[in-house]
């Protein structure tokens, strides 16, 4: 009857070894694929803080979430000073509202916007932004975000303004 127990109990223990064993493969794998995505995400957030250009991102109801430091070098603000407002905090007045209207209606639409903004930075200067906005859909198809790259193309259209007064005093 002992050397029965003692049977019982050994294969008991012997599966919950070989329990223990696939759990802790299991998790080895788990640990390598989370591992994988932390470093893709940490390249990722790299790329984004060290980008050439503008990056902001907001909520679906256009509140800034995000903004990478290219952003607050061009436009003055912080992300800090930025909680609780939108891009329209930008507007110069100077961009049509025609603009504005097509880059909603397409993004409202699920589509992305491409465009030309006249903005406003925190000191009061102006500058060109051509900016690509998309918006960002959550599991369920909703729109959660809008992503939106900026170059600030101030110095290009100053110089197409300045040839093209150039080109007005030759015709004169």
């Amino acid at each position: 009857t002992l050397l029965h127990a003692m049977n019982r109990l050994y294969d008991n223990l012997a599966r919950r070894t070989q329990d223990l064993l696939e759990a802790k493969r299991s998790l080895d794998r788990e640990i390598q694929v989370r591992q994988a995505i932390e470093t893709q995400l940490r390249k990722l957030s790299q790329a984004v803080e060290y980008s050439p250009v503008s990056i902001i991102i907001t909520g679906a109801n256009g509140e800034f979430e995000y903004v990478n430091p290219k952003f607050t070098q061009l436009s003055g603000y912080t992300l800090d000073e930025l909680k609780g407002e939108t891009p329209r905090i930008l507007k110069s007045g100077n961009t049509p509202q025609e603009t504005y209207d097509s880059m909603w209606e397409a993004l409202r639409a699920g589509k992305e916007w491409h465009g030309e903004l006249y903005n406003r930075k925190k000191n009061g200067e102006l500058y060109w932004d051509y900016a690509a906005i998309s918006p960002v859909f959550d599991a369920d198809g909703a729109i959660s975000h809008y992503v939106s790259i900026q170059e600030d193309i101030t110095e290009r259209r100053l110089a197409e303004q300045a040839l093209r007064q150039q080109q007005q005093l030759s015709e004169d």
